[in-house]
């Protein structure tokens, strides 16, 4: 039933990016920012009560593609600090961070203060995503012992998105 809950979050939260980017082409300067706060916002609200989403972001341009490419890594990990950084009842934050790193360059950061890192499992369907989406952005996360939890950092620089 859990399982069949989070798969359903899953995929309304992607939908919910295509519905939001529907229209805007590939090349279209976009506000990632206030995409992210949005985002963020409408996926709080299918996580329990007990996991609080928070979110800090800059207001950045970059194009269409990049945005919704950054917004499916984005919800992939909330949906993995939401799962395994907590014990299932245990409350527990997760923050967003999206910050200018000046001229175009950006810094996402989703973070948690829970167990902290851990043996992953690549073969997961959440895995899966997040890899294939940062090939297509042509980048790599960096995963941090946040001490206590984990931190997952993306930087993209100018010219990179």
């Amino acid at each position: 039933r859990e399982a069949l809950y989070r798969t359903q979050a899953r995929i309304s939260a992607i939908a919910g990016v295509h519905r939001m980017l529907q229209g805007v082409s590939d090349e279209a300067d976009l506000n990632l920012g206030a995409f992210i706060e949005t985002l963020c916002h409408r996926f709080g609200q299918t996580l329990p009560g007990h996991r609080r989403l928070h979110v800090r972001a800059d207001p950045i341009r970059i194009a269409g593609k990049s945005v919704s490419l950054i917004a499916v890594v984005t919800i992939e990990l909330i949906m993995n600090a939401a799962k395994h950084a907590y014990d299932v009842e245990e409350p527990g934050d997760i923050h967003v961070s999206l910050r200018s790193t000046g001229a175009h360059g950006l810094r996402l950061t989703v973070e948690d203060h829970g167990i902290g890192p851990r043996q992953m499992d690549s073969s997961g369907l959440g895995s899966i995503l997040i890899e294939a989406t940062l090939r297509q952005l042509h980048r790599q996360a960096h995963w941090e012992n946040a001490q206590p939890g984990l931190r997952v950092v993306l930087q993209m620089s100018p010219g990179s998105q």
